[in-house]
C-alpha cells in the first residue's frame, strides 16, 4: 500500500506530548527513557523526535539519539499508532527515515534478540518484529549488544557506504557515552559477535 505520508521534526513539547499519549502505552516501562533525561539530551542537540503525518493524522512516530558530531544516529523508539498499524506505515516511515539520515555515516536500530534464552520476552513478537526490519532494508550487523540487562541485536539502515564492524561498534558506543556518564555506562555494555 503506497502512502502519501511526510516526516515533520518535532518540538520538544510536541515530543512530550507523544511521550504522554502513546509512548507510556507502546513500550514496557524498562524500556522507556525518564521524559527528564529525554528533555535533557534533547536540549544538548544530541537527541530528536520525527513525526509521521499522512494530512494532518499523526500515524507514527520515531525518534533518535545521536553522537556528539551528529555523524551516528540510533533510532531509539520507532511505533506506528495503534489505529494505523498493519496498514503499511511502518515500512513507508522507514523507508522516508533512511532517505532523511542518508547523510549519516551509520544509522542503527536496537532489536531485543529473540533468540537469547529467556522466559520473560515474547518470542514471536521479536522474531517478527526483527523480520520487519530486515524485510525494510536494514541488515543485520551480527552484533549483540547486552545493555542494562536486555539483549539486542544491532541492525544498520542500508546506507550508500560500506560499513565495517569495527565503525558499527565505535558508532554505537560514541551514541551511548555522548548520553551516559562513562562510569554508569561501562558496567552496563557488553558489545559482541552474534552466537549462532
Amino acid at each position: 500500500m503506497h502512502h502519501n505520508i511526510i516526516l515533520r521534526q518535532l518540538a520538544l513539547s510536541e515530543m512530550k506530548d507523544i511521550y504522554e499519549k502513546w509512548m507510556k502505552e507502546d513500550f514496557p516501562p524498562d524500556e522507556l527513557k525518564k521524559w527528564q533525561m529525554i528533555q535533557d539530551l534533547s536540549r544538548r542537540g544530541i537527541y530528536e523526535g520525527l513525526s509521521a503525518l499522512d494530512g494532518d493524522k499523526i500515524v507514527g512516530y520515531a525518534f533518535f539519539s545521536i553522537d556528539a558530531t551528529r555523524r551516528f544516529y540510533l533510532l531509539d523508539y520507532f511505533a506506528i499508532l495503534k489505529e494505523f498499524r498493519g496498514m503499511g506505515y511502518g515500512a513507508c516511515m522507514l523507508k522516508l527515515i533512511a532517505e532523511r539520515y542518508k547523510d549519516a555515516d551509520i544509522l542503527l536500530c536496537e532489536v531485543e534478540n529473540p533468540f537469547v534464552e529467556s522466559i520473560t520476552t515474547i518470542k514471536q513478537q521479536e522474531q517478527e518484529r526483527l523480520e520487519f526490519y530486515l524485510k525494510n532494508n536494514w541488515e543485520d550487523t551480527e552484533i549483540d549488544a547486552l545493555m542494562y540487562g536486555v539483549e539486542y541485536r544491532l541492525l544498520n539502515a542500508k546506507l550508500e557506504n560500506d560499513i565495517k564492524v569495527a565503525n558499527i561498534q565505535k558508532a554505537y558506543e560514541s551514541i551511548y557515552r555522548t548520553a551516559i556518564p562513562k562510569e554508569d555506562l561501562e558496567p552496563n555494555m557488553m558489545l559482541r559477535m552474534h552466537r549462532v
